[in-house]
């Protein structure tokens, strides 16, 4: 028997709330459906590119003046792209970096394929931890992301004597969705896990259930793809919090299987 056929059946029975924006729900959900679970998609942040693109444009275009071009997500680089209107053509001499490899990929099929990556968890703070990262003064950085994200990486490089600045591409947004539907499903037939993989992405989720709500998501096992987003949802009250090893659908998808495999005995059977 093969790997592949090992875990094939692995999630059977198990229902997954996958909170991914629409258009980023597709491959975990797969992955999910694929081992035999049920993947339930509540979108609870939809992705928009910022309603003024001029400044993000001209910083863009103007990249030449950079020594480096950091990349915080996928969405960054697809958002960039569409604002330049699919060449962004990044200059040779720009040194390249990116908070994950989903990202890096992303710049990849976009033609740069030396990208600097942090290690596990590819997060700010791994990128941030590379030596090429120490020695910043008099380094000129462009950051390129959604309006209103974390300011850390800025800071600390700020601190490390770059000059940093922001090309802002996208901005995230709360959804509408039919959330008395997903209530009365999980009050029926049960959610046995719920995946999140930002901070902005779990306070929409709480506001979205609501107090009606409160109780069903907050005893179901949450999966987190950070320590920091784990220390954040105990905070806000989550009785079970696991931690996946990193960030990305893959580790999201081994953290769920651990799941199944430590809870088989707990994991309701499907009835015709």
């Amino acid at each position: 028997m093969t790997g592949s056929d090992a875990k094939t059946g692995a999630l059977e029975g198990v229902r997954v709330l996958v909170t991914r924006p629409h258009r980023q729900a597709g491959a975990l959900c797969d992955l999910i459906t694929k081992e035999g679970g049920c993947a339930i998609r509540f979108p609870v942040l939809d992705i928009k590119p910022v309603d003024d693109l001029a400044k993000a444009v001209d910083l863009l275009h103007n990249q030449a003046v950079y020594h480096w071009m950091i990349f915080v997500s996928a969405n960054a680089v697809e958002y960039a792209l569409c604002a330049l209107n699919d060449g962004m053509g990044i200059a040779e001499h720009i040194r390249v970096a990116a908070i994950g490899k989903a990202t890096a990929g992303a710049l990849a099929e976009a033609g740069r394929d030396e990208v600097l990556t942090g290690p596990p968890p590819c997060s700010s703070e791994a990128l941030l931890s590379l030596p090429e990262m120490q020695a910043m003064k008099g380094q000129r950085c462009l950051i390129v992301r959604g309006r209103g994200g974390r300011s850390q990486l800025a800071d600390t490089l700020r601190a490390r004597g770059a000059v940093v600045d922001y090309a802002e591409v996208y901005r995230r947004v709360r959804p509408q969705s039919d959330v008395a539907s997903l209530l009365d499903r999980w009050r029926q037939d049960g959610v046995d896990v719920v995946t999140v993989f930002s901070g902005e992405a779990l306070c929409n989720l709480v506001a979205m259930v609501g107090e009606s709500g409160n109780d069903l998501l907050t005893s179901t096992l949450l999966i987190v793809v950070s320590r920091r987003l784990r220390k954040q949802a105990l905070e806000q009250g989550f009785k079970q919090v696991m931690e996946a090893e990193r960030a990305g659908d893959a580790a999201m998808l081994e953290a769920i299987r651990n799941y199944a495999m430590n809870n088989r005995s707990n994991v309701p059977e499907e009835t015709n």
